[in-house]
Parts: structure tokens; sequence; C-alpha cells
């Protein structure tokens, strides 16, 4: 009489394999994300690139016309293409059938944990590449970079952004003498990089207040996040809570009632704090993976920095026939760019106007 059937784990690795994404999905939906709050996540349009370009508007301003006059007609200004491409990126592992045989402790529901992680891990690292690397990848007419947006010019390019239509004759406040503040160009980064106190979040102010759209024409833009690493986390959350501020923005934050043996203006309200009437609402976004010498004030903008999903991560399996292991795959396709610079105010290290290409 033939032995009854024994069913086991190891005789069903459909089932196993059904289980083991189970744990890959649930470690997926459960990661606590940091790109998504400084990037616009959105699925990217369908093909395998993405062109880009923009009209600027009418060429001209209203003008003045007789009783039997008719208008000038302007024209519209068409400029800065930029193609994008997609990268697709992938991970697996191998589980022998004697290793799921043997896993007495569990180890092999570890790995589809890990894979999950790992994949995520890669979205956080590539989604802070672009403010990590703002200032890279700036040398006109190479093909598009991590940091490379409309104009062919990096994010923070030192060499500032030109306006594809000025008709306003645009030129930023030029205080910082011998810096290059040239006509029709918007710079989106300070004369000089500082530390994140109440005088640097000031200026970064001052360029939301300043700017224009492509034809010089005033624009309002309004910051809502402040970008920090981690080392400058506690500065970014007293700016924007703590009531009083520094001595005539001196310093920032640490000033005292008596500084040089005078009462000095301690007394001021912080600028940052919103509270303060100064400033519109915005908070703190700390990322573990921005680096430790730069931060950004950012703002809403259309086609500002975004990640652009082609396709989610999945994971895959397929139980080999002459050895029973299985082997495990994860793969994922997107890419992140910026082709809008107008909501990105970056302080980085090192990185001044007039410096790059």
């Amino acid at each position: 009489m033939a032995s009854p059937a024994v069913i086991s784990r190891s005789s069903m690795p459909l089932q196993l394999a059904k289980e083991i994404d189970n744990i890959y999905m649930t470690t997926l939906a459960e990661w606590d994300t940091e790109y998504d709050k400084v990037l616009k996540v959105q699925n990217a349009p369908a093909g395998p690139s993405y062109y880009q370009a923009e009209i600027a508007g009418l060429n001209s301003l209203p003008q003045e016309i007789g009783e039997n006059d008719g208008v000038v007609y302007a024209v519209p200004i068409e400029g800065n293409p930029i193609l994008r491409l997609y990268k697709q990126f992938g991970l697996g592992y191998f589980i022998t059938d004697l290793m799921i045989k043997d896993d007495r402790h569990g180890n092999m529901r570890k790995l589809p944990r890990d894979l999950a992680k790992a994949m995520r891990v890669l979205n956080e690292i590539e989604g802070l590449r672009l403010y990590n690397e703002a200032e890279l990848n700036g040398t006109i007419g190479t093909a598009p970079g991590v940091a490379e947006v409309k104009d062919g010019r990096a994010l923070c390019t030192g060499a500032g952004h030109p306006l594809l239509n000025d008709v306003m004759g645009f030129q930023q406040d030029g205080s910082g003498a011998g810096v290059n503040t040239a006509a029709s160009t918007l710079y989106n980064i300070p004369y000089t990089a500082g530390d994140l106190t109440e005088l640097t979040f000031a200026a970064a102010q001052e360029y939301y207040k300043q700017m224009v759209d492509e034809n010089g024409f005033p624009m309002k833009l309004f910051p809502n996040k402040l970008l920090v690493p981690y080392s400058d986390a506690a500065v970014a959350h007293r700016l924007a809570t703590q009531q009083f501020g520094g001595s005539a923005f001196a310093g920032g934050l640490g000033a005292t009632l008596t500084t040089s043996g005078s009462q000095e203006n301690a007394h001021m309200k912080n600028y940052a704090n919103p509270s303060n009437g100064f400033v519109k609402g915005w908070s703190v976004v700390e990322s573990r993976y921005l680096d430790d010498d730069r931060w950004f004030l950012l703002a809403d903008v259309d086609e500002g920095p975004g990640f652009y999903w082609k396709d989610q991560p999945t994971q895959t399996s397929k139980v080999d026939f002459d050895t029973d292991g299985i082997r495990y795959k994860s793969k994922q396709r997107f890419n992140v760019w910026a082709y809008e610079p107008r909501g990105v105010y970056g302080n980085i290290t090192g990185n001044a106007r007039g410096t790059a290409l």
C-alpha cells in the first residue's frame, strides 16, 4: 500500500512564493518615505522618454493706440526644450531547496523585507540626489543630468537662469559688489552660502519676493517647505517656532538681552516664525539623505521637482526545475528631475553666483 502524500511548505513552492510576496508588499507599504515630501510624485506619461518645452508668452507690453488705430499683435516665444529618459533598477536573490527545508529560525522571511527596503532606500537616494547634486550637471549642451533643468543648466547653478523673453528688463538686487548679477537672469542661490539663520532665511524669502516669469513680469510664489539635513533640524524648528529673533538678524536665534555691553534687539520678533506675520506658513522637512552642507527653501510650481514613476516596484518569483530552488527579483523604473527651477532656492556650501555654467 502506497504511503499517503505529505504536504509540506517545501513541496508547495507556489504557496511559499505567495507568502514571501505578501511580506515584500507589506514592507513596501509600511516604509516611511521622505522623498515624496519634497518631490511631486506622479505617474510618467506613456512612452520610453518625455519631451518638454515651454512658451514664454507674448513678446511685448500693451502699447498706446489712437482712436482709429489697430492694436499691435504680439507673438509667443517658444524655447527651453529638453528630453528625459527613465532609469530601471533591479535586485534579486535565490533560495535553495535545502535552505527552504532547513529554515529553522525564519531567516528566509527576512529576505523579502530586505529586498523591499533596498528598493525604498534607492528611491530615497535617487530622489534626494536632485538636491545633493543641485549645483552639478550645469554645463550647457550636455545630455540632461540629474539636476539639469529646462535651460540646460544645473538646478542651482552659479551662472543663474536666463529668462526666455525678458520684456521688463529684469535684474535682481545688486547687493554683493563684484558678484555676477547679469540682467535678464534669475539666480536661485545666495551671493555667498551661509549657515541656516534668521538672516539667511530672510535672504531666501527675498528671492521669492523678487520672482518674475519668463517675460520678466512679476509673479507670486510663496515658499512653504524648508528642506534640511538632520544636522540643521533643531535650528530649522526654532526658526519656525521661536518668538524672538537675533540682534538685528545678526547671528540668528542665539542673541541675548545684553550684547557688547548694551541692550540690543533681542526683543525683536523672529522674522522666520509665521505667527509673527512677516512670512506665510511653512514647515520643516528633515531628511537623513540630504548632505550636511546644504538647505533649500521650496515653493510649489508647475513642472518643479518631481518623481516620475514608470513602473512601481514589484517582486516576481520562479521555481528552478532542476534544483527546486526559488529565484526572486524586484524591478522598478522611474526618474527624478525638475524642469522649472523657480520653486527651489538652494543654499549650498561653496556655491556662489558667477561660479559655474
